[in-house]
């Protein structure tokens, strides 16, 4: 077997137990129009019911997080100046990197683990995860303080304090992303959405009462987004435990740390080469037009952060989903799979865009009581056509993540990297705000090329 690739969803790995069990959970993950030609015995409502009910709760737990960040985000650029607001975006597009990491070998391989190898051992499956949780949280945190100290010799001094702030925090806000991994590996993301309800809810309590007592500030601001992580991680241990599959304990910390290496290891270089061309442009903006530059980027960032952040939620569902459609019927029922996604969701990120062009100004003036006007015009046409390349690049890489191939992946992030520097860092350093856009968009299309060819190799080449 490749060592790259991860032995834990192949069909020969699971006992016939295993597999039955693991398919009828993935039944309901999404609508029967999704996936296709599903055998079940039940009645056609009762499928649509049970989809329905457990892929909008699936949804709706992570759009309460991430909702809660985009409001905050919102009210954070109405309530804060404009350096201010760039203090934070910058510090938060650094922090990006940490959780795109911790994802990368907690979170990603939770869901694809805990649904499949471990699906009937998952109580001691998710204890051990918990203990190495602890060792990789005080490696991250180290490092974040080292990378404060970095930050404060390029940047004002609100940046480093900030990221210092989020050094401390970041513990309680990427554990957050374990819980719910695990009551999506179980499909049980009606606990997830509970979560998201306490999270959401303490953010922006919190960041109420910061603004009307007149502390509110970037280090504040991510202070709030640890409490609520501290809560929602209370509630999310004390559920995970409950009802969980409490198979044989022939497991090791080594070993499970091991697996998630296996797989992790891939996509942590995916996380490195995805973040640089989404966010390397808040750091040349910071040199170029200070921080009110930063600030405008991420204004516009944050008009379709929603489509974006709905399709990030979604991924974490397609995933097992995908795993399941593979082991069932191959290759091509996949492939089948990942057309009809697309044919699903690409019309709509074309309506939302087309949304957001026409109300654009509406919309700036809504969110940001008319701070930013001055990027109405063509910066927000090319930040609008984001989520268009972010449907595509999320479903093949879904597609290709069910395949065990985050390689292929990993190279397609590469080709949009690679795109990033040759195009998109000359365009900002030269026109701005505007150019930057322009940069992330290329890097964007350049990604969704690279998945698209990328997926038809691998399920070439696997068929």
């Amino acid at each position: 077997m490749d060592p790259h690739e991860s032995p834990t969803l192949a069909a020969g790995d699971l006992s016939e137990r295993e597999v039955s069990k693991a398919s009828a959970t993935y039944r309901a993950v999404l609508p029967a129009a999704v996936l296709p030609e599903l055998p079940s015995r039940a009645s056609l409502f009762s499928r649509l019911l049970t989809a329905g009910k457990t892929g909008g709760l699936a949804i709706i737990g992570q759009m309460l997080f991430a909702g809660s960040h985009f409001i905050s985000n919102i009210l954070l650029a109405r309530w804060l100046a404009p350096e201010k607001y760039g203090a934070f975006a910058l510090a938060y597009s650094c922090f990006l990197l940490v959780v795109m990491l911790y994802c990368a070998c907690i979170y990603e391989p939770l869901i694809v683990y805990g649904s499949g190898r471990y699906l009937t051992r998952f109580k001691i499956y998710l204890k051990l995860l918990l203990s190495g949780n602890v060792i990789i949280l005080m490696v991250l945190a180290l490092a974040m303080i080292a990378i404060a100290v970095v930050l404060r010799l390029f940047y004002p001094v609100d940046v480093s304090r900030a990221f210092l702030m989020l050094a401390v925090v970041a513990p309680f806000i990427l554990t957050t992303w374990l819980g719910r991994a695990g009551f999506y590996a179980q499909l049980k993301p009606g606990k997830a959405a509970l979560g998201g309800a306490i999270y959401c809810g303490t953010v922006l309590g919190c960041l109420f009462i910061l603004y009307i007592t007149n502390h509110l500030s970037p280090p504040t601001a991510f202070l709030a987004m640890g409490i609520a992580g501290l809560l929602a991680n209370l509630f999310f241990r004390g559920e995970l435990r409950r009802g969980a599959h409490d198979g044989p304990a022939s497991l090791t910390l080594g070993i499970v740390m091991r697996d998630h290496w296996n797989y992790g290891r891939w996509a942590m270089a995916s996380a490195i080469v995805a973040w640089f061309p989404d966010n390397i442009y808040y750091t040349l903006l910071s040199t170029r037009a200070g921080l009110e530059g930063v600030a405008g980027l991420r204004a516009l960032i944050n008009l379709v952060s929603p489509l974006i952040q709905t399709l990030t939620a979604l991924a974490g569902v397609l995933i097992p989903t995908l795993v399941r459609h593979l082991t069932e019927g191959g290759t091509k029922r996949l492939t089948k799979a990942v057309n009809m996604l697309l044919a699903v969701l690409l019309p709509c990120s074309i309506l939302y865009v087309g949304t957001v062009w026409m109300y654009r100004t509406t919309l700036i003036g809504l969110l940001y009581a008319g701070k930013y006007m001055q990027y109405s015009s063509t910066p927000v046409f090319v930040i609008a056509s984001l989520p268009i390349c972010v449907t595509a690049t999320m479903v093949l890489g879904a597609g290709l993540r069910a395949l065990e191939k985050p390689e292929y992946v990993f190279c397609s992030y590469i080709a949009g990297t690679l795109s990033a520097g040759a195009i998109g860092i000359p365009l900002a350093l030269h026109a701005g705000v505007a150019g930057a856009a322009i940069g992330l968009l290329v890097s964007n299309v350049v990604t969704a090329v690279a998945m698209t060819w990328s997926l038809h190799h691998a399920t070439v080449v696997r068929s």
